[in-house]
């Protein structure tokens, strides 16, 4: 049998070393415990380590506690989206390059907003939403946030982030604020792309 330790095992012991309390067990039962036959030991160490609390991982992200109510949306022409000239806004030419010429009407829905607290993939984001359908709706919360409404879009420079389906392909929508300035721009939906702590997403109900 093969009785060499794993790498985790490894690594336990030596935390065991590294953290043992020192100086704060009596020497007579620490006698006890070494003259312990090795598999009663084993038994002994089994027990204990099996009632260790599990630490849970830190969620990838947090509620931001608001649903925002969007109003129904007329077909949407692609190429007048995030041109309104009450703002200042950069806009990704590909929204015209990866997008077709327009996107049809979208029913009022609700909307809920996320923060991320680590670096997250866009495959855990999707599972926890639904993708938008109309970029009427994301311009929409863009101007409600600069008229002063609390949309929980983050203007700081950070991204708020919003998933778009279009024929039964996914892309990602990034619009963030910085200075005086919204940039908004489209990718294709990539799993493995990821996003960081502080930016937001935002998820159709």
């Amino acid at each position: 049998m093969d009785t060499a330790l794993s790498n985790a095992e490894l690594e336990l012991t030596q935390k065991i070393q590294m953290h043992f309390p020192r100086g704060q067990i009596a020497s007579e039962k620490i006698k006890v415990w070494n003259g312990l036959p090795s598999d009663s030991l084993t038994a002994h160490l089994l027990t204990a380590f099996s009632n260790l609390p599990e630490t849970k991982s830190k969620e990838s992200f947090h509620s931001l506690g608001i649903t925002l109510s969007l109003p129904s949306q007329p077909i949407c022409t692609v190429a007048s989206v995030f041109t309104n000239k009450s703002i200042s806004v950069w806009r990704d030419p590909d929204f015209d390059n990866l997008l077709p010429a327009t996107l049809p009407a979208s029913e009022g829905t609700s909307v809920s907003g996320y923060e991320l607290t680590k670096t997250t993939t866009e495959a855990e984001l999707i599972k926890n939403g639904k993708p938008f359908t109309n970029l009427l709706q994301i311009e929409d919360l863009i101007l409600r946030t600069e008229k002063g409404e609390k949309t929980g879009l983050i203007t700081n420079g950070c991204a708020n982030i919003f998933f778009l389906e279009v024929g039964g392909s996914v892309f990602v929508v990034d619009a963030d604020r910085g200075d005086d300035e919204w940039g908004v721009y489209l990718h294709h939906f990539y799993a493995g792309d990821e996003w960081y702590a502080g930016d937001r997403f935002f998820s159709g109900n």
